[in-house]
Order: C-alpha cells, then sequence, then structure tokens
C-alpha cells in the first residue's frame, strides 16, 4: 500500500524542490498571494485533482478516494514575510524586501508532494483528503477566515494535520507533543498622555515617558512575582517611542509589545492586570492612555489521537530515535490553532538543523536542505492513508 519505487521517490522530490524554488523566488507577502495560489491551482490541475479558490488567495484541493470514508484535512501556509533575503542562491527572491523566511514555501512544496504520492495510491483510499493552502498566516489568521468561508465543510473534514519546517530540531527528526505545542499571540499598544513641559522645569508637565518606564518597570515585577513561575509565559515590549526634543518633557509615549502564554486562564490574567497597573500608575501623575489589547492567535493544542497516530505513521519514514516527544512548547503562535479549536488535529514539526544553514526562522538567511522535503511529503501521505483506515 506505502510502496513507491526508489525512481518515483526522486521524481516526487525533484518536482516538490522545483515547485519549491518556483515559489520562494516569487514570495507574496499575507492577503497578496495571488500569484502564488494560481500556481498551485495549476498543479493540482495537472493532477486531476478538485480544486477551488477560498478567501480570494486561498486554495482548496479534494483528492476523492475510490471508497467513501471520513476526510483528512492537509494544511499548509502560503504567505512569506517582509525581510529581504540574504541567501546565495540561484532562486534567490526577485521581490525586494520580501522572502520566504518561514518555509511555507517548504510547506506548500510537502503538500503537493503528498498530493502526487496519495494520487498514485487512490484506489486504496477509504475516504477523502482535503489540501488547505492557506494564505495569512503571518498577520492576518487566514485559517480563522477560511474556516468562516466553509473549508472544512463539503466534505466535513474530521481532522487536520500540518507540518512545519523547524531549525530547532536536527535535520532528520520530526517532532511534535500532546497538548499545547505552541503558544497565544496577543498585542498591545498603549498611548500615554501627559503634558508637554520645559525640560528645565519638570514640575510644568507630565512626563508621558516617565509614565511608560514605570510601567515597563512594573510589568517586569507583575510577570515576576503574579505568574506561576511554572506556567509559560513572555511579556515583551518591543517599542518605545516618545519625545521630540532633548528638552522637552513628552506629552506622550506609545509602547508596543506581544504576550505569549500557553494558558487561557493566565492568558486572562494578564489582559486584565496589566491595564489595572497602568491605569494607577496615571491616576498617580494625573496622565491619561489609550488601551488597544488585540487577541491573536489562540494556543495550539495538539490532540493525543493525531499525535500518537502520526507518530505510527513517522516510524514508516524515520528511524526510529529520530521521532522525537518535545518536553515542552515553544512560544511562537500559529494560526493553524484555529482549525484545532474546530476539529481534533496535529502540528509536526520536521527538522532542519544543520551546520550549514543554522538560521533561525524569520531570518534573512534561513534556508534547508530540500531533500527532506520528500520524508515530510511520505509522512503527511501515510499519516493521511493510516487516518482513513482507522
Amino acid at each position: 500500500m506505502y510502496h513507491l519505487e526508489e525512481k518515483e521517490k526522486q521524481e516526487i522530490l525533484q518536482e516538490m524542490i522545483q515547485i519549491r524554488r518556483n515559489i520562494h523566488e516569487d514570495p507574496e507577502l499575507s492577503t497578496q498571494e495571488h500569484k502564488t495560489s494560481k500556481y498551485i491551482q495549476s498543479i493540482l490541475q495537472s493532477m486531476e485533482i478538485q480544486e477551488h479558490i477560498l478567501c480570494d488567495t486561498g486554495v482548496v484541493g479534494l483528492l476523492e478516494g475510490e471508497k467513501s470514508g471520513k476526510t483528512l484535512g492537509i494544511r499548509a501556509d502560503i504567505d512569506a514575510l517582509s525581510i529581504q533575503e540574504k541567501n546565495d542562491v540561484s532562486y534567490i527572491s526577485k521581490n525586494p524586501g520580501v522572502m520566504h523566511a518561514c518555509g511555507h514555501d517548504g510547506h506548500a512544496a510537502m503538500a503537493l508532494g503528498a498530493a502526487r504520492i496519495l494520487k498514485k495510491w487512490k484506489k486504496n483510499i477509504k475516504g477523502n483528503i482535503k489540501f488547505l493552502f492557506q494564505p495569512a498566516e503571518e498577520q492576518y489568521g487566514g485559517a480563522k477566515r477560511m474556516i468562516q468561508a466553509g473549508a472544512l465543510q463539503n466534505p466535513a473534514v474530521d481532522g487536520i494535520i500540518a507540518l512545519h519546517l523547524w531549525p530547532d530540531l536536527l535535520k532528520g527528526t520530526i517532532g511534535s507533543k500532546e497538548g499545547a505545542i505552541m503558544a497565544s499571540n496577543d498585542k498591545i499598544k498603549i498611548r500615554i498622555k501627559g503634558k508637554s513641559g520645559h525640560g528645565a522645569m519638570p514640575q510644568t508637565g507630565i512626563d508621558a515617558l516617565s509614565v511608560a518606564i514605570t510601567f515597563y518597570q512594573a510589568v517586569q515585577q507583575f510577570q515576576a512575582r503574579e505568574i506561576n513561575p511554572l506556567a509559560p509565559a513572555v511579556i515583551t515590549f518591543g517599542m518605545l517611542t516618545a519625545g521630540t526634543s532633548y528638552n522637552i518633557i513628552p506629552n506622550e509615549a506609545v509602547l508596543q509589545g506581544t504576550i505569549r502564554t500557553t494558558d487561557e486562564v493566565i492568558r486572562d490574567q494578564i489582559e486584565r492586570r496589566l491595564e489595572q497597573i497602568l491605569k494607577s500608575i496615571c491616576e498617580m501623575v494625573g496622565a491619561t492612555y489609550e488601551w488597544d489589547y488585540i487577541r491573536q492567535y489562540p494556543v495550539t493544542n495538539n490532540h493525543c489521537d493525531i499525535v500518537n497516530r502520526g507518530k505510527q505513521s513517522a516510524s514508516m519514514v524515520f528511524e526510529k530515535d529520530k521521532i522525537l516527544t518535545l518536553d515542552r512548547p515553544y512560544m511562537t503562535a500559529e494560526d493553524f490553532s484555529y482549525f484545532l479549536q474546530e476539529i481534533p488535529g496535529a502540528m509536526f514539526f520536521i527538522g532542519t538543523k544543520e551546520e550549514k544553514y543554522a538560521y533561525p526562522l524569520h531570518h534573512e538567511k534561513f534556508n534547508f536542505d530540500e531533500k527532506i522535503l520528500l520524508d515530510g511529503a511520505l509522512f503527511l501521505a501515510i499519516t493521511a492513508v493510516q487516518f482513513l483506515e482507522s
């Protein structure tokens, strides 16, 4: 059932490498993936797999087996990042300031490779495989919009899996875990309003910068003393802007940051307490504030049954000691989490780490050994078949 001749494997690998490079050299930002989606459509059409566009730039493909049964979803994200690529490769991005630095080009290639393999196995497939090529993972929650548009219906999807290239894990490995594997991701923007004054007469103004600094320090105290130290939580303010001149008391300061956690109770606590702390500090000195707290992606919670099925499938592709059970979640976030709120599923990480390509995700020199695309495609295909047979 799972047999492929070595020649077939190499042909599929070479096709995936070409697909990956074509997507890589013409990257498109979130919600702008028009050429990418049309290219994916054309490949699915060449395989005679039903396809259609969803949410402007998303692509849904449906491979129906010879027998009726359940439906498994395979998700791949397709958008790129606002990064100027600095790799020395023939397929370097030709779009200034845009780069596939998070592996989405590889994700799309592996899903299309799995489609090619599953097409060869079609006569033995009981049920359906739905391929979801999702836009806007990096910025705008494309998964949520695809769900709202009906991506998990007609036919209804019973389970879903996704692979993510992962430079923290060694090449040749695959890893996952039950429960939280990635954190939630919230965005905070605070505008503190004070009163301008002469730098030599601070009593005439209300120093918005001072309020911002006091708040920032209070947040560190809150995180260290009020959040359970055994509960993963990160509060990072990456931007602080204030002032117009060295000798003028700033009348306004803007703080922007991100909050990550794997616990919804802690998530609620952080949002509530941060505003309480800010309000108290502002009231103490007579400042006011504008509060903008945006809940972005929820926690990515893997379902144990799908994780275990994936491990069984991985044993047919990877060496036993290369199949890893991760002991803790990562504090990065993924909008694949929206799918997991709707149906059982799991995210798996396929390792890319090696000496030659040691750069992390979202780095201007991120790259990977394209030979791993074959392992990823085989894993997705075998997991799909085994899920449908269960």
